[in-house]
């Protein structure tokens, strides 16, 4: 139940946070604003995607589920990364009907390997829970689900639910209904009102068919509010499942590209039936780094782990092949030499 629970969560956290420039599916443009909103955004949201990637830090999770069972979880997440390894450092106490439950679990990739940690408590030493030699095996599924999530946790301004804003307006059923200008804390913020009609499925897995999303066009177009309405498919009122609201409540730094934000996400519907109700809060230190990290933070080591003999080992395979054929090589010179030696000292017949 709490693995389910907490992969649960950790969906919810990556919803909730290669981007290329799509061909728009869109109908006739019907104003300025909406030219402006179609020709400016894309290209703004490459760049903050490219900024982004290079986000290193901390980002804090708070995330109540109120059903058919309470779950609260608080989370931890610490990502680190240079040009060969990179780590993902999770804290999380997961309530479930009262009763509480800690996790800790270390992601950790290097050039040679790849190794999964966990602590039960954040007191506790870490212990190995799996371990792969990357010169042997592929980086396992489980590895680049956590990444991937990471990852699609450092593009949440741009972003709706599962769906990245330039993969969205790119959709065929994506359609702009209407754009306009909504001033802000002294800001000239944009509001897009928008549709998607389409049916979930496994290969378009997002509920969205459409809401009001409000963008900053002084900070590479990014979120700052929207609500949108998710349903299984578009129309009617049977299948309506959630409406969903995302706001931000503390922008973070100044310049056109946020960092150190707080956010808000509610979500009320229902689930087989049920009334359910989703809330999450989330605070980010993300900053990208003047020095990236040392090499020996992604290693066994810096978790207090043994090293593995087969990765300890600094000796190319190449090496130890040469190594074993020069030994054959002389094992076979001394027997020939101790053959010529007994047929030169032997007496003539």
């Amino acid at each position: 139940m709490l693995k389910k629970c907490l992969f649960f969560t950790v969906c919810v956290a990556a919803a909730t946070w290669s981007i290329g420039e799509p061909a728009l599916a869109q109908g006739p443009v019907h104003d300025q604003l909406t030219t402006r909103f179609l020709s400016e955004a894309p290209p703004a949201w490459s760049e903050y995607q490219r900024r982004a990637e290079r986000l290193q830090g901390r980002f804090a999770h708070h995330t109540e589920l109120a059903g058919e069972n309470v779950l609260i979880e608080e989370s931890s997440t610490e990502y680190k990364s240079n040009a060969s390894g990179k780590s993902l450092v999770i804290d999380a106490m997961m309530t479930v009907n009262s009763k509480e439950e800690y996790s800790g679990t270390a992601y950790v990739v290097n050039d040679r390997y790849a190794f999964e940690a966990r602590r039960p408590s954040p007191e506790s030493p870490w212990y190995l829970a799996s371990y792969v030699d990357l010169r042997r095996q592929e980086l396992p599924r489980v590895f680049e689900r956590r990444f991937h999530f990471n990852r699609m946790a450092l593009f949440q301004l741009i972003r709706i639910e599962q769906v990245l804003l330039p993969d969205l307006i790119g959709k065929p059923t994506f359609k702009t209904l209407s754009c306009r200008s909504v001033q802000r804390d002294s800001r000239e913020l944009v509001e897009v009102a928008f549709e998607w009609p389409h049916a979930m499925t496994a290969e378009e897995p997002s509920m969205v068919q459409g809401g009001e999303v409000l963008l900053d066009p002084q900070r590479l177009w990014c979120i700052d509010e929207y609500r949108v309405d998710l349903r299984l498919s578009p129309g009617g009122t049977s299948d309506a499942i959630a409406s969903e609201t995302f706001r931000i409540t503390d922008g973070g730094s100044a310049d056109s590209f946020p960092t150190g934000r707080r956010y808000e996400l509610e979500a009320e519907g229902t689930s087989l039936g049920k009334p359910t109700r989703r809330s999450s809060s989330a605070k980010d230190d993300l900053v990208v780094p003047s020095e990236l990290p040392a090499d020996g933070i992604f290693t066994l080591t810096a978790y207090g782990l043994p090293e593995r003999l087969e990765t300890a080992a600094t000796v190319d395979r190449r090496f130890l092949w040469m190594a074993i054929f020069g030994l054959l090589c002389l094992i076979v010179a001394v027997l020939f030499l101790r053959g010529r030696r007994k047929t030169a000292v032997a007496p003539a017949s």
